[in-house]
Formats: structure tokens, sequence, C-alpha cells
């Protein structure tokens, strides 16, 4: 996924998916856009990755990968 090094802010959002991860074992891709994913960025997933890696990792919550 990665084709340069992350940025803080996104390092910070993979952490806290990897949190969320570790409590509840699953992430709906919803949830990428909701409180606690919203806390680096007003728009989530969204507003600290771009469009493709947005969808790239959407699809592998959705488990398209």
């Amino acid at each position: 996924m990665r084709t340069a090094p992350l940025r803080a802010d996104q390092m910070t959002f993979i952490d806290n998916i990897i949190r969320y991860l570790t409590q509840n074992g699953m992430v709906d891709p919803k949830l990428l856009f909701e409180a606690l994913f919203t806390d680096q960025h007003d728009q989530g997933l969204l507003g600290v990755f771009d469009t493709a890696a947005s969808q790239r990792i959407v699809k592998i919550f959705a488990g398209g990968e």
C-alpha cells in the first residue's frame, strides 16, 4: 500500500485502527469516517489518506483483499 513514508497523522490513524481491531476484532469500513477515526481529520479516512489509498483500505476491511 505504501509508496512513500507515512506522515505522522497517517501513522496515528493506522495506530487507531490497530487499537480498534485489538479491542473489537474487526472494523466496519463505515467507522473509518466516524468518531475515533475523525480525530486527525474531520473527514476521517479521506482526510488523512488520498482517494486511492482510502479505497484500498476500505477494500481490505470490506473483505476484498
